[in-house]
């Protein structure tokens, strides 16, 4: 037995613990099945019926052959102890633990594998033993080298100070979370992942000015004391890491909520204006920046905001931040200002791709019709039509010939009937069209048309 526990923890490769496992395991139950045949699955020690008379039915003659043999072989030794249920719960025992062997075995292969000590902690947390669990992690972190790690070191730590957290220890949570600031992870974001985690956890336990402190320091390079270990200088790779978390979109991008939320306006717009200076601003910061002005109902600059936007980004990520400016300029000037609204439309227009254009042609067709000039609106449409892709021609000729009815009366809706029919190429669409055309001129009396 004990050359077999001395052999589950030291191999390492699956195949071998397997085999070793299996031959542990039948061990178990051919010692298992001996004592059963000797003792019985009673309670009784065989040992304490010496005296009794074999012609009772009692005693090793009454037992099965290969028992007996068994037990004269053996007859001075300790293996004449009634020790069923011993054996019974170590084969049980042996059988639960397999998931934790073969896990440690995993370890032996590759000790920096985060995914397998995740695992360990995950087995012991099943279990409900919470102090197994923390010294799963804290082994983790002492034995995973960052540079070799397969996984994301940075989640052993941060699992970790959880833990802690979850169980009243806040503090000892942030001092796990200093800790790995200033281990020589191999990619920043794993950096970035702790100081979110330190962060969060501050406005978690409700500190917010401390939270929006710490985020401060940590866009500006210098983590300062919370996150220094003993007050000594951070290494070469880990000074490195810092300078590039300092451009880092999702530290960032926390930092911008933690000022719209308890910081200050202003600060809140420096932080934006910074994001859009170091080009790590997304589509969506863009649209945040712009709704924080417009709550604040600092129109002008709302709109200067989405203008920087349009300058950083493309088609197709400048789309919703041209829709969101032209929809908001309309909503704030309606028809004060039109012709500024026309040259914001042509401009978004330009480039647009004709699959993502269908939206501005409808909402300039609906300003020119509520704000401007109906043959403007119409024009819209006409040109939506041009370039809208064969799947919504249809629906694109369609509202076409309604505004134009609407706007101009039949004859002009009748123009449009007419391009249409020329235009579409889908037979089933002509076909549709035309039945469409004749029931409206049977409407109107037009039997011969």
């Amino acid at each position: 037995q004990q050359v077999y526990e001395e052999a589950l923890g030291a191999v390492s490769a699956v195949r071998d613990f397997s085999s070793i496992f299996d031959a542990y395991t039948q061990y178990h139950e051919g010692m298992l099945n001996v004592k059963i045949d000797l003792f019985g699955d009673d309670e009784e020690q065989f040992g304490e019926g010496e005296d009794e008379d074999p012609a009772n039915g009692s005693g090793p003659e009454a037992l099965s052959e290969s028992a007996i043999a068994f037990y004269q072989v053996n007859a001075e030794s300790e293996d004449r102890i009634n020790d069923v249920d011993l054996r019974l719960a170590q084969l049980e025992h042996l059988i639960e633990e397999r998931p934790l062997l073969l896990n440690s075995v995993m370890l032996r292969q590759n000790p920096h594998n985060c995914n397998e000590w995740h695992a360990r902690a995950a087995l012991f947390k099943e279990r409900g033993d919470l102090a197994e669990t923390v010294i799963a992690y804290q082994d983790a972190v002492k034995r995973v080298d960052p540079a070799l790690a397969v996984g994301k070191p940075d989640s052993l730590w941060v699992e970790l100070a959880r833990i802690y957290e979850e169980n009243g220890s806040p503090d000892q949570a942030q001092t796990v979370l200093r800790t790995a600031a200033n281990q020589p992870f191999k990619h920043v974001d794993s950096l970035v992942t702790v100081y979110c985690a330190a962060v969060e956890l501050e406005l978690r336990q409700e500190r917010f000015p401390e939270a929006l402190s710490l985020v401060q320091q940590f866009v500006a390079g210098s983590p300062g004391p919370r996150v220094g270990v003993d007050g000594a200088a951070p290494s070469e790779p880990v000074a490195k890491l810092r300078r590039l978390a300092t451009k880092a979109p999702r530290l960032w991008m926390l930092y911008a909520d933690l000022e719209e939320s308890f910081g200050t306006l202003n600060g809140a717009r420096a932080v934006y204006d910074k994001m859009i200076e170091l080009k790590i601003a997304t589509p969506q910061t863009i649209l945040n920046y712009g709704a924080m002005l417009e709550e604040n109902r600092y129109f002008e600059e709302s709109f200067r905001a989405y203008e920087k936007g349009i300058a950083l980004f493309s088609w197709p990520h400048v789309g919703e931040i041209w829709f969101r400016y032209l929809a908001n300029f309309i909503a704030r000037y309606q028809g004060d200002k039109v012709f500024r609204a026309r040259e914001l439309f042509e401009q978004a227009l330009q480039e647009a791709p004709a699959d993502l254009c269908k939206r501005f042609y409808l909402l300039l067709e609906k300003f020119e019709e509520d704000h401007g000039d109906p043959r403007r609106a119409l024009s819209a449409l006409d040109r939506f039509c041009a370039v809208a892709p064969t799947g919504e021609l249809m629906d694109a000729y369609l509202l076409y010939i309604t505004k134009a009815e609407e706007f101009f009366g039949v004859s002009r809706a009748r123009e449009v009937f007419e391009l249409a029919i020329e235009k579409l190429e889908d037979p089933a669409h002509v076909c549709q069209l035309c039945i469409h055309y004749a029931e409206k001129e049977r409407r109107l009396g037009e039997i011969d048309r």
